[in-house]
């Protein structure tokens, strides 16, 4: 490991000391370690502003990133630090950068739920749909797969954020999935009814024919069900499986759900 992630949490003295005797080169050049981060990295996963600042002020280059592709911002935007991601957009970090997996800083903000993380990332630029930056299909893909991740851990405000500025509502994850399919497989029936009022698609499909109201099922969320089959869910649909909500209600003994089903027109094909 490289020296300032050799130093214990708090040492802020001997953490100054290592900037003082570090050359430029050590500054800027990556740690010897599993992920070949850069002190800059280190210094953000301690949560240290002052001593990410020191490595700025002495030529870190805020965009450099480690064998994961991984950027400082989109570590401080993972653990939240707030103060920190507004140092870094304010030293020219760049909030469209994708890491190996193609995920940006915005993407990973989204699972925490930092709204205000997500206002920054926003007002510093960050590409949300095709209008921003016309071709720039992975960058919108991004901001889309933000979405979805937002809705799957049931942050409604940043959901209505992001699609008040722009984001598809009905945008897909890498499987297909959209906001609506994840928000009703995790029961935030709240995140569910605010993506319908925004426009989402109740009947959408994903890669392996999935919906909204399958993967309500899933899990048993009654409430979830009762609201999407409201709003016009199509209750006969199937997977590729060719497993439908009733099949699936049925098999897992959610008998209120099954009830619903048949009461709603489910077919019993079986």
């Amino acid at each position: 490991m490289g020296p300032i992630s050799d130093c214990g949490q708090g040492q802020r003295e001997i953490s100054q000391l290592i900037i003082n005797t570090m050359g430029d080169e050590e500054i800027k050049e990556p740690n010897v370690s599993d992920d070949g981060s850069y002190p800059l990295h280190e210094a953000v996963k301690r949560g240290d502003i002052e001593l990410v600042a020191d490595l700025i002020k002495n030529g870190a280059d805020v965009n450099d990133r480690d064998q994961n592709g991984t950027t400082a911002l989109m570590l401080a935007a993972r653990f939240g630090q707030i103060d920190i991601v507004d140092l870094l957009i304010k030293n020219k970090a760049n909030v469209n950068l994708k890491d190996n997996n193609g995920s940006n800083a915005l993407i990973f903000v989204a699972f925490n739920g930092k709204i205000d993380i997500v206002k920054m990332l926003i007002a510093a630029g960050v590409i949300l749909n095709e209008l921003s930056r016309p071709g720039d299909f992975s960058s919108v893909f991004a901001s889309q797969r933000a979405l979805v991740f937002a809705a799957q851990n049931g942050h409604s405000d940043i959901v209505e954020l992001l699609i008040k500025n722009g984001v598809d509502v009905n945008g897909r994850s890498k499987n297909g999935l959209t906001a609506l399919m994840t928000a009703a497989r995790n029961n935030h029936l709240e995140t569910v009814k605010l993506l319908v009022a925004s426009g989402a698609d109740v009947n959408f499909k994903s890669t392996n024919g999935t919906t909204a109201l399958i993967n309500a099922v899933q899990d048993g969320h009654l409430e979830v069900v009762k609201f999407l089959i409201e709003k016009g869910a199509d209750v006969n649909a199937e997977n590729e499986y060719h497993s439908s909500a009733l099949t699936i209600a049925h098999n897992n003994h959610y008998d209120s759900i099954e009830e619903l089903l048949l009461q709603s027109g489910a077919k019993n094909n079986k």
